[in-house]
């Protein structure tokens, strides 16, 4: 025994491990010829070779009774392998593996007993399964067979146990089916005899009997003959579904009402006796007939086309040739009466399809008061209505008025209404927006009256690019709305063939990130963008087009000239007016090269009132907000001259740039600018100015007088030089006060007063033409181009009609 090896004492062996039979080990002597199987089953040298897995097993080269021990148990556990008792050599391989714990041989026989355990199982399992099936079983025999299927490790075994498993169920599943049909047919075979045999009952017994019984209870003879009649005739067959039914059975496929015979021969019967009866009582039917009909006729609350649908029905009935007669002489003076009332409706028709509702409605007073009892021929009876159609601006009556009642034109007015149905009521009038008034059924007597305002049209609408436009100006026969995004038009006739100069549109390269238009020229020859570029421009039909840059400067201008100096010929430079500080200066440029620059214009706010400048031949004027700067050409300022008051407006031009009208806070300052001194002119108007238009040498005055001033500047006045001539000065109808928005137009003024209403005059005189309620009003003044008032709202262009008025 090697060294450190202790052998096991013999007490450790477990007492059920018998020991009798050694079993050999290392020391067995030289020549003994031993082998195993691959279950570790010891055999002699005829079963097979020799395994060395015995001597790992035994401990070869160790001697002692422990080596012993473990060898006779691992015999025991490969006889029990022999002898098909798995579990057994389990528990003798576990015992063993204690012993010899790690040793990888009898690792493997305790796995190859494990897997013979588990065979025996699912053997015995199947075979079970099997006998369960074989005793009818099923379900218990399929569930076994799963449990098998589940156990076994062989795919090849599984699919075999499935495979019954499969087979199982389908023959449960046809059985099922089979009693299923079989229960059906009984149900089926049932459900027939039972409708055979119940049917006649039920058809005679619950509802021919009480059917038959409920006529005989019946106390009125004619009535009851009448529904035995019936009676016979409806159950004399049976139910047709039932005959094609039970067709096949021939005879027995119908059944009788024992009630049908009985009813005929009772229905019989009660005729013969009522035939009796008629004869004494048809003579005194007659007379009450013929009484009757006569008292109908003579009460005035019936209808005439009742009373002749009444006698004509008793002379059908009467059997008297007399009375016969007599009812017939009632039916044809109902009929005389019958053909007047219809001769009048006629009339009456007539009117109304002519739109004639004032003839209508008198016709409509002779039918009710004549004919009262004209019965169906008094439905739908006009009732009168008035309507009365008026301007909403108050402009006076409107011209061209068309009214149509229910598709008819009618005349404005009375019309006629109904009780019964409503009137669809359609108003035109020239420039008009249409109107539609529903006069609602209304059953009262009595006029009704109805206003219906009517509101000027839309001509057209226009859409312009952006939002943020400043002036709307009229050219021609276009609109030109001015703003920073684009200098845009539209033709002022139907608001079609819209136009646009935008910044981009001119091929010069911009300076400055969304550089815009900032300045155009009161007289539209100059258009000046936010980053310096000055144009001049050339209109075409009303359309603005670049002629050429005149400038590229890097600032916004409010001014431009362009001159050749007097006193050094050939040198030409170009006047501007830039912003400075947030005021502004005149600087004169030769090239770029700055010649002089003059500092001293005072303007409080340049963006919302810009310095305005005016060329003449050897001198620039310059408007800041206190006074006239005159300067020469080297930029010396030789004639100052002052405004009464702080300007608060734009300076406008009139002949031509000679004269200048400049709003103050104390009214209008009107000066000659084209000679030295400056002389200031004499303004016809006195009053303070809340707002004014000029349109060429016209201006149109908004005085805090509540007076709306026209005012123009004639070239021949004062001797050939030149005067101011008030034309008229009026207050707006109504008591209306002029507060803004002055417009000049085609012949036409106009002007928004306290109410936020348009007021439209003659240019000549100043008479009232109409008015629009603005709601809201505009931020810019509207335009007055031909017949058509412009508003902008927004991007939007609406050209309302400016309707005649009827004087």
């Amino acid at each position: 025994m090697p060294a450190g090896t202790e052998p096991l004492p013999v007490a450790q062996v477990p007492a059920s491990i018998p020991v009798d039979e050694p079993v050999p080990l290392a020391g067995e002597p030289a020549g003994a010829s031993r082998s195993s199987n691959r279950l570790g089953a010891v055999s002699d040298g005829r079963r097979g070779r020799t395994s060395g897995r015995l001597k790992v097993a035994t401990g070869q080269g160790e001697a002692g009774s422990e080596s012993d021990v473990t060898g006779r148990i691992v015999s025991q556990g490969d006889a029990a392998i022999i002898g098909n008792r798995p579990h057994e050599a389990i528990d003798a391989y576990q015992e063993a593996l204690k012993r010899r714990p790690g040793n990888r041989d009898l690792q493997a026989k305790l796995a190859d007993a494990r897997r013979l355990a588990v065979e025996i199982q699912i053997t015995e399992i199947e075979t079970g399964a099997d006998q369960l099936a074989a005793a009818g079983r099923v379900h218990e025999a399929v569930a076994e067979w799963m449990r098998a299927s589940q156990l076994s490790a062989s795919i090849g075994r599984r699919e075999g146990i499935l495979n019954k498993v499969d087979s199982a169920q389908r023959g449960l599943r046809r059985r099922r089916a089979f009693r299923r049909s079989v229960a059906m047919a009984i149900l089926f075979g049932l459900t027939l005899v039972s409708v055979f045999f119940y049917t006649p009952m039920v058809h005679r017994d619950y509802i021919a009997r009480p059917k038959y019984e409920s006529i005989l209870a019946q106390p009125d003879s004619l009535a009851k003959a009448t529904a035995l009649r019936a009676f016979a005739v409806d159950y004399a067959d049976p139910w047709w579904w039932y005959i094609r039914l039970f067709s096949i059975l021939e005879e027995h496929g119908r059944y009788e009402i024992p009630f049908t015979a009985d009813a005929a021969a009772k229905a019989e019967e009660l005729e013969q006796s009522l035939k009796i009866e008629d004869k004494d009582r048809s003579e005194r039917a007659d007379a009450d007939l013929l009484i009757s009909v006569e008292q109908f006729a003579d009460d005035a609350a019936n209808a005439w086309a009742d009373v002749k649908t009444a006698a004509l029905a008793a002379a059908d009935r009467l059997n008297d040739p007399l009375r016969k007669a007599a009812a017939k002489v009632v039916a044809d003076r109902a009929d005389a009466e019958l053909t007047k009332a219809g001769a009048v409706r006629s009339t009456l028709n007539a009117a109304l399809a002519a739109g004639d509702h004032v003839q209508a409605l008198a016709i409509t007073e002779v039918m009710r008061n004549r004919h009262p009892r004209a019965g169906d021929l008094l439905d739908g009876l006009p009732l009168p209505a008035l309507v009365t159609v008026y301007d909403a601006d108050g402009a006076g009556d409107p011209a061209g008025l068309r009214i149509t009642a229910d598709g008819v034109q009618v005349a404005p007015g009375r019309i006629c209404r109904y009780a019964d149905r409503d009137v669809v009521v359609e108003i035109s009038a020239t420039g008009f927006l249409g109107e539609r008034l529903v006069i609602h059924a209304d059953p009262k007597p009595g006029e009704r009256e109805h206003r219906k305002p009517l509101h000027p049209g839309r001509a057209w609408t226009a859409r312009l690019p952006g939002t943020n436009w400043q002036r709307l100006l009229v050219s021609g026969q276009r609109l030109v709305a001015v703003g920073p995004d684009a200098i845009a038009t539209v033709s002022g006739i139907d608001g079609a063939g819209a136009t646009a100069l935008k910044r981009s549109d001119i091929g010069v390269v911009s300076a400055q990130k969304d550089a815009h238009w900032s300045w155009l020229a009161p007289d539209g020859s100059l258009l000046s963008s936010s980053d310096g570029v000055i144009l001049t421009l050339r209109w075409q039909d009303g359309v603005p087009q670049k002629e050429a840059i005149a400038r590229r400067g890097l600032l916004p201008v409010t001014g431009f000239a362009e001159k050749e100096l007097t006193f050094q010929p050939g040198k030409v430079l170009q006047y501007v007016i830039e912003p400075a500080n947030q005021g502004a200066e005149l600087v004169a440029y030769h090239g770029d090269r700055v010649d002089w620059r003059y500092a001293k214009l005072d303007v409080k706010n340049q963006t919302r009132q810009p310095a305005q400048m005016f060329a003449h031949a050897q001198r620039l004027c310059v408007a800041d907000d206190f006074e006239l700067h005159v300067l020469d050409e080297s930029g010396d300022n030789i004639g100052p001259t002052a405004f009464s008051a702080m300007r608060i407006g734009p300076v406008w031009p009139l002949d031509g740039g000679n004269v200048v009208v400049v709003r103050t806070g104390l009214g209008l300052d009107a000066f000659r600018i084209d000679r030295l001194p400056l002389s200031k002119l004499e303004f016809p108007i006195t009053a303070g100015v809340i707002d004014m238009a000029r349109r060429g040498d016209d201006l149109l005055i908004v005085g805090d007088d509540n007076r709306l001033h026209r005012v123009t500047w004639d070239k021949a006045g004062n001797g050939g030089g030149g005067a101011f001539v008030a034309r008229w000065s009026l207050v707006l109808p109504d008591g209306r006060q002029p507060k803004s928005m002055p417009v000049l137009g085609d012949g036409k003024v106009g002007v928004v007063d306290q109410l936020g209403a348009f007021n439209v005059l003659n240019d000549a005189d100043g008479d009232f033409i109409r008015r629009y309620a603005l709601s809201p009003v505009p931020s810019l003044p509207p335009a007055i181009i031909g017949d058509r008032v412009v508003l902008l709202n927004g991007s939007e262009l609406v050209a309302l009609h400016l309707p005649p008025n009827a004087k």
